[in-house]
């Protein structure tokens, strides 16, 4: 991927779908078409590696070391930061 500087500028978010600090203080933003990266300093580290393609951050909780993502087309998704550990949870509706 390069470097996060080089990923912050060259990938387009498609904008913010939610943001979260974590219990170490640290900024996690949701860029509704890229998945969750974390503010380190002036770097964006990528949290949500295997980002689904088309998947649409709307809102993001963290829990420990797991994102809780609501998206627009794939339901909520539990993502185990750092890892391509992920599973989506179906709510009844």
């Amino acid at each position: 991927m390069g470097s996060d500087r080089t990923f912050a500028r060259n990938h387009r978010s498609g904008g913010l779908g939610g943001l979260d600090v974590d219990a170490n203080g640290r900024l996690h933003l949701l860029l509704s078409s890229y998945g969750v990266v974390r503010l380190d300093g002036d770097e964006l580290t990528q949290m949500t590696p295997a980002w689904p393609r088309g998947a649409r951050g709307e809102q993001l909780i963290l829990e420990d070391d797991t994102a809780i993502i609501a998206t627009a087309s794939s339901g909520v998704l539990l993502w185990k930061l750092g890892t391509t550990e992920a599973r989506r949870v179906e709510l009844a509706g």
